[in-house]
């Protein structure tokens, strides 16, 4: 590897946490919604995923602290819903991991967005590398 090479964060790896993460917090919002939780409760799950959303979009811009702030302030949201569900325990654990994965990462975070704009590379692992994609006739 070149001494002069550009580390980057491979985005792939970013989106699969926050890909997991997201489901996590739809089951969230399903079981307030099916079962005796309150008004607080689905408005809590509900903006718990718009903030997901919100963590993404900081992170492929490059904002790192405000990501970081977005994680604290989603943790805290988590733990504040009164509903009994697997999905707030494991989101709550995958929200510390990742916090604490960015923050290991920081460095390696660039604006992928102008990196996008301006056709530079983005790491991204595909999970069909273009060497064994098969077409539809090959099957």
């Amino acid at each position: 590897m070149s001494p002069n090479a550009e580390h980057i964060l491979d985005w792939f790896h970013v989106t699969m946490r926050l890909t997991v993460m997201n489901q996590l917090a739809v089951g969230l919002v399903n079981a307030a919604k099916a079962g005796n939780s309150g008004d607080v409760d689905k408005k809590i799950a509900a903006d718990i995923v718009q903030d997901l959303d919100s963590l993404k979009w900081n992170l492929w811009h490059g904002n790192v602290q405000r990501a970081l702030n977005k994680i604290i302030s989603l943790d805290i949201g988590v733990e504040s819903l009164e509903l009994s569900s697997g999905n707030k325990e494991k989101l709550s654990r995958m929200l510390e991991e990742f916090s604490s994965y960015i923050s290991a990462n920081r460095r390696f975070i660039p604006n992928y967005g102008d990196r996008w704009r301006n056709n530079e590379a983005i790491p991204r692992r595909s999970l069909n590398p273009p060497s064994i994609r098969l077409s539809v006739g090959d099957l």
